[in-house]
């Protein structure tokens, strides 16, 4: 991959921080299973697509080439047929690829206003 793309910057930047974020990430699919658990007991339905999709999320950021893009369309996914289970999760990962975005700008000497960001910092589970 060269890196004379911006999205390629970002790639390269997100694979860096990945391992710092995996608590994070972690600590979030907590979360979901708390919510499947809910569900469970209260023997309500949950998409199978959107469970899926969160799973296959977790995969596809493991190994040495983490596929982010794919990774975030997955939770997306997962967010649109689920939003009370995976919305959290899924703007959660979209902040860390506009954090790595804004730092592969900053990398590259373009540097945005601080303030942009795809979502805000907060996330009310809907």
């Amino acid at each position: 991959m060269s890196a004379s793309l911006l999205i390629d910057r970002v790639h390269i930047h997100a694979s860096a921080w990945l391992q710092a974020f995996q608590p994070v990430l972690e600590d979030s699919y907590a979360y979901i299973e708390d919510r499947l658990q809910e569900r469970e007991q209260a023997r309500e339905p949950v998409d199978p697509i959107a469970r899926r999709c969160a799973c296959d999320a977790l995969s596809l950021l493991s190994g040495e080439q983490p596929d982010h893009f794919a990774a975030c369309f997955s939770l997306q996914v997962a967010a649109q047929r689920e939003p009370e289970i995976y919305t959290c999760t899924y703007r959660l990962f979209l902040e860390f690829l506009m954090q790595s975005t804004i730092g592969a700008a900053r990398g590259s000497g373009f540097i945005p206003e601080p303030t942009e960001s795809t979502e805000p910092q907060y996330c009310s589970g809907h």
